[in-house]
């Protein structure tokens, strides 16, 4: 899993704050009058105002947007002295003129902002910050979802205990009560993320423990999908291809044995292949998605195939659209700043005749920048963290609200353990004491304020129209 570090805000032109450089540009703008010129050079003002892209870390993009900025006006100045000169040269010391002036100024103004906007960017954002930042993107996502348009969906969550990653660790009956709470919650399916392991090491009590949970949720009449991932934690390969003869191999074993209702036979491509450690183009994951959607239906004729990813794969979303072994589209939604893409994500599938749903989606990690982490480590930190349980159950409430509004099938949370147990720590998910005490709290029936809102979210889903 590979969370998009991102979420938008609205600056509040009122207050006088914000970012150094959105307050600066407003600045020269509201005091020069100059809209003509920020219109010719593709900027629009209201997009300043809500532009700024802090990052759940803290490390704003600003310097590019400036330095585009800057590049845009001498590009736009330029052609325009060219046409007033029939000159083939042009030289910013040299151009006259109360325009030129006015350039010159923004961009000292922006230069300055760079250097301020380069220096805090390596601070990071405060807990308090981030929640109020995160909750403002919230509820301008909310405000724009109209009540009437929204319609009953399914609901999911994901077992993740059962990833490779945990499993080997978890105690089966902590396993079958995590079922249960699901099916105490009223989710109508569960998804699974195995990986190589243990598959592929023949390992019999864990594959049991896998049994053990299938069964479970086929006896509580819950949905299955399936979503295999390739990570490092067990097993490396050396290339795209070894992983998809694997694949072949591991892809067979978990329909013949599960036949479940759905098998995402791609997940996040982008996210594989940089942990593959290779550059992997389009075609070859369209031969993927035919080769492995194969072997599926044969083992599992009822099973629907999908595919799908993060907003920022929607190259590759497009392809899986047009291709006709793919039945269903996935979306995971880590960012609220992309919603706009996952809209046309969402009505290319829906235009296509084939339902599309939520596999993945969790606020952005809160998390300190650390030299050399990767998005993968970023996504595990805080998770658990008490002081963000009040944020984790408005983030499912918006997302739920988008769910049903825009006519999906389906929503299902990625992280299950903040269901059960928060810290006063930072519980994060590589934290072994964190882990413990989530399995203890599923083995004592424990539930969080998480979990209650996901179950009212449940029950009212129920009077929604279909």
């Amino acid at each position: 899993m590979l969370a998009e570090l991102n979420f938008e805000y609205q600056d509040n032109p009122a207050d006088g704050k914000g970012p150094p450089l959105i307050s600066a540009v407003r600045a020269a703008y509201n005091a020069n009058h100059s809209r003509r010129l920020f219109r010719r050079i593709g900027i629009k003002f209201k997009e300043l105002g809500i532009g700024y892209d802090g990052g759940a870390n803290g490390r704003a993009e600003l310097p590019l947007l400036s330095l585009a900025i800057v590049r845009l006006m001498i590009i736009n100045a330029q052609r325009a002295t060219r046409q007033q000169t029939h000159s083939s040269t042009w030289k910013l010391n040299h151009t006259k003129g109360p325009c030129m002036k006015f350039i010159r100024r923004i961009i000292a103004v922006l230069l300055a902002a760079v250097c301020s906007t380069w220096a805090h960017a390596g601070e990071g954002l405060s807990p308090q910050v981030y929640t109020e930042r995160l909750g403002r993107a919230l509820d301008q996502v909310s405000k724009r979802i109209p009540e009437g348009a929204r319609r009953r969906i399914e609901f999911g969550l994901n077992l993740f205990i059962a990833h490779e990653a945990w499993i080997g660790g978890i105690p089966r009956k902590a396993l079958i009560g995590a079922v249960d709470a699901f099916k105490e919650a009223g989710v109508d399916r569960v998804e699974i993320n195995p990986g190589q392991f243990p598959w592929l090491d023949g390992d019999q009590v864990t594959i049991a423990n896998y049994d053990a949970a299938v069964a479970r949720i086929r006896q509580h009449e819950l949905k299955l999908a399936l979503n295999p991932q390739y990570s490092t934690v067990k097993h490396k390969v050396d290339s795209f291809a070894e992983w998809r003869k694997r694949a072949l191999i591991l892809y067979a074993e978990l329909a013949r044995r599960y036949r479940p209702e759905t098998f995402v036979v791609v997940h996040e491509p982008s996210t594989m292949a940089s942990r593959l450690g290779e550059k992997v183009k389009l075609p070859r994951w369209l031969d993927f998605v035919c080769e492995t959607a194969k072997v599926v239906k044969q083992h599992s004729p009822n099973t629907r195939i999908g595919a799908g990813g993060l907003a920022s794969e929607r190259e590759y979303f497009d392809a899986f659209v047009r291709l006709p072994e793919v039945e269903v589209l996935t979306l995971d939604i880590y960012s609220v700043r992309k919603l706009k893409v996952y809209n046309q994500m969402i009505r290319a599938a829906q235009a296509a005749g084939k339902p599309v749903y939520i596999e993945e989606t969790w606020r952005p990690p809160y998390f300190q920048p650390q030299p050399g982490i990767t998005p993968d480590q970023a996504s595990l930190k805080n998770v658990g963290n008490r002081e963000f349980q009040a944020l984790d159950s408005r983030w499912l409430r918006v997302m739920t609200a988008y769910a049903q509004a825009n006519k999906l099938e389906a929503i299902t949370p990625i992280w299950m353990f903040p269901l059960f147990s928060y810290v006063n720590d930072s519980g994060d998910l590589d934290s072994p004491a964190y882990n413990q005490a989530v399995v203890e709290a599923i083995l004592h029936g424990e539930r969080t304020t998480t979990f209650h809102t996901l179950k009212d979210l449940v029950r009212e889903n129920q009077h929604l129209p279909q």
